[in-house]
């Protein structure tokens, strides 16, 4: 024999909630709509972050406190002097990574020429903000009153001697003995080889670093442009002798801010056509039996449903990030 009891009850009380909502309609449509209204004018207050790293980093517990201890002890200010290795977050710098088209060695004339020329024409990316003219010298990081310089930039002028032994690079530090200054190789060189005093042979692939002034705060927009401009301009070269790949990580944020910015106008075409199919679900060959208001209902409650949780949001302050565009989407195909 089975046991009904739970089953019966909620029949039993489903039943009565349908009487009731049958004899009241407007009691159960009124309120609903014009709470969603009220909670829609929280949508003006909402936070939307467009960094990934939000998504990844925390803001409370031992790692952020262990953070904040580094911070405070080991300051850095990009505007004066720009250190990777006081750094505690990832770097908004713009970056490029490049790679022979062959697959072969990246230290040969044709290429290093093709990466100076690279160089230049990322340095030389201008575009306007406000009326201001703004170039990656506006912005960039300091180090030593000037902006920090890919260290293989700066051999660039002597390609020769290196090409031909007279000047050797030591990966992954090369400091010079009467200057103490160093040139940290790690930060261009990947899939490097060297023979057994750590001399660089071989690079498969070389990274240039463009990183910016992120103390100034004031200068956050400038910098944002750029890096559109910077995105742009970088996937439109092509060269003879090397392959170039942008920063998955500015790809990621701005490829997710385009995308959120298309599809919000689509909101309302994929509203008519679930209302459509819905309303068509509904509908048989018999009149009595159909019941298309029933899938606009279901259409209309998904709706208000997304607009008082996103307007909730909004009024409590809690932020919200680009790729949230896809829950109506999602809500609606449900």
């Amino acid at each position: 024999m089975k046991i009904t009891c739970m089953s019966d009850s909620l029949s039993f009380l489903f039943h009565k909630l349908g009487r009731i909502i049958a004899r009241h309609p407007f009691y159960f449509f009124i309120p609903p709509v014009l709470l969603s209204v009220l909670l829609s004018v929280g949508l003006l207050k909402l936070i939307t972050i467009e960094t990934v790293d939000y998504l990844v980093q925390s803001d409370r517990g031992e790692t952020f406190e262990n953070k904040q201890f580094i911070n405070k002890m080991f300051p850095m200010n990009t505007s004066e002097f720009y250190d990777f290795m006081r750094m505690t977050d990832r770097p908004q710098a713009a970056m490029v990574y490049i790679k022979n088209k062959y697959g072969n060695n990246l230290i040969q004339k044709d290429n290093l020429l093709d990466i100076q020329i690279l160089d230049e024409i990322i340095k030389n990316i201008t575009i306007i903000v406000d009326g201001k003219v703004v170039n990656y010298r506006n912005i960039c990081g300091i180090m030593n009153e000037q902006c920090m310089e890919n260290p293989i930039i700066n051999i660039l002028p002597k390609v020769d001697e290196l090409l031909s032994g007279k000047k050797k690079l030591k990966f992954p530090l090369q400091i010079d003995p009467l200057t103490y200054t160093y040139e940290l190789w790690a930060i261009n060189f990947g899939g490097v080889k060297y023979d057994v005093d750590g001399y660089v042979q071989e690079v498969e692939c070389i990274r240039l670093i463009y990183p910016v002034d992120e103390s100034n705060f004031s200068k956050r927009h400038w910098i944002h442009e750029w890096q559109k401009a910077f995105l742009r301009n970088v996937n439109k070269l092509d060269f003879h002798s090397i392959g170039i790949y942008p920063c998955p990580f500015l790809v990621s944020e701005l490829d997710v801010k385009n995308l959120a910015d298309k599809i919000t106008p689509l909101m309302s075409v994929a509203v008519i056509v679930v209302t459509i199919f819905c309303a068509i679900s509904y509908t048989t060959n018999s009149w009595v039996k159909s019941k298309p208001w029933m899938g606009i209902a279901a259409v209309v409650s998904a709706g208000l449903s997304v607009v008082s949780s996103f307007g909730l949001m909004g009024a409590c302050g809690i932020e919200n990030v680009n790729t949230n565009i896809m829950l109506p989407f999602l809500i609606f195909g449900k």
